[in-house]
């Protein structure tokens, strides 16, 4: 639905994927504090995973207030180290 709704409203490939993205993976922050590790730093390294994090908020704010969740993956991301970044390709030439 959320497919057909972008490609009518013409929004970019990216944008398309990113808000198909968002609506696949907002009801994954319930699960926040069964996750294990592995899982939940897959999930954090998520492409524009901060647009994932607000959309929650807003969510939870104006459904029920309890930003339990939020705040486990906001301390989630504090104490996690970013992902390390790849070297550069080796060239030869």
């Amino acid at each position: 639905m959320a497919d057909d709704l972008c490609r009518r409203l013409r929004f970019s490939n990216d944008d398309t994927e990113q808000i198909k993205a968002l609506v696949a993976n907002h009801m994954k922050f319930k699960d926040v504090a069964q996750m294990r590790q592995s899982t939940l730093k897959r999930f954090v390294r998520l492409p524009r995973f901060e647009e994932h994090l607000e959309l929650h908020r807003l969510d939870c704010q104006s459904s029920h207030g309890k930003l339990d969740a939020y705040d486990a993956v906001r301390a989630f991301l504090a104490q996690t180290p970013p992902r390390p970044s790849s070297p550069p390709p080796i060239t030869f030439g």
